[in-house]
């Protein structure tokens, strides 16, 4: 795993970067959602990748990712077993999942860092109170 071998040339960090990705589904089982995709400028079934990057200001890595789930998806245990999902996965939001893959990393330990996120996570309550008192927080919006 990547952050298991953090490069210490990156230190200090400048921020953590929490971000998401998403791309076209693929196949009859592969897990996805709808929602927009800008360059398409329409619907269209696709996953979502919630990630997290740490950056010294020049260069940036990614430490953490996890796909997203819909609660469609994990609310119906044989479409998950048919993917190929662990029993174990449960719904979670995105701010949720970005939370526990920020407190995994730095328990791997990667150095803390301000937090930046777009609004979908500076605009989360609870994922922004989280962040802001531990002091890891600064929000793009």
């Amino acid at each position: 795993m990547i952050r298991r071998e953090f490069p210490a040339h990156l230190e200090p960090l400048s921020a953590w970067i929490v971000d998401e990705t998403g791309w076209l589904k693929q196949g009859e089982h592969s897990l996805g959602w709808r929602t927009n995709i800008a360059e398409r400028s329409k619907s269209a079934n696709c996953q979502v990748n919630v990630q997290v990057a740490v950056t010294d200001g020049e260069a940036s890595i990614p430490v953490a990712a996890r796909l997203y789930l819909p609660e469609k998806w994990t609310s119906d245990p044989a479409r998950c077993l048919a993917a190929g999902v662990p029993p174990e996965v449960v719904f979670a939001t995105k701010p949720q999942i970005a939370l526990e893959l920020i407190i995994e990393a730095l328990a791997d330990g990667v150095p803390p860092a301000p937090v930046l996120g777009d609004a979908a996570y500076g605009g989360n309550g609870p994922f922004a109170m989280v962040c802001a008192s531990r002091a890891w927080s600064s929000f793009c919006r």
